[in-house]
């Protein structure tokens, strides 16, 4: 951990893009509800979510970031939990969110 920290500002300089499936759910409705394919991409502080779902997504703005199983990369925002079953680079994203606490 202490190591990949040393590249933390380098790599939030770069650009991160990967696809996956994209649900959603919220503490009050234990139902996860799929949204569909989306791609994901990292660029200057932000997280841009296109295909069955666009938005835009400051990652200033995202708290409890995780990872499960290696792949499946989530985060809590604006009163729901974004789970994203990603096809690679889970960890590069976890680590993009992990410094900001």
């Amino acid at each position: 951990n202490n190591y990949q920290k040393g590249f933390s500002d380098q790599l939030r300089k770069s650009v991160l893009e990967t696809s996956g499936e994209l649900s959603f759910f919220t503490e009050k409705v234990t139902d996860i509800h799929v949204i569909g394919r989306v791609e994901l991409r990292y660029e200057e502080g932000k997280f841009h979510v296109t295909g069955a779902q666009d938005e835009v997504i400051q990652l200033k703005d995202i708290s409890n970031p995780t990872i499960t199983m290696r792949r499946d990369f989530s985060f809590y925002y604006q009163e729901k939990y974004y789970l994203f079953k990603l096809d690679h680079s889970g960890l590069a994203f976890l680590r993009l969110t992990q410094d900001k606490y």
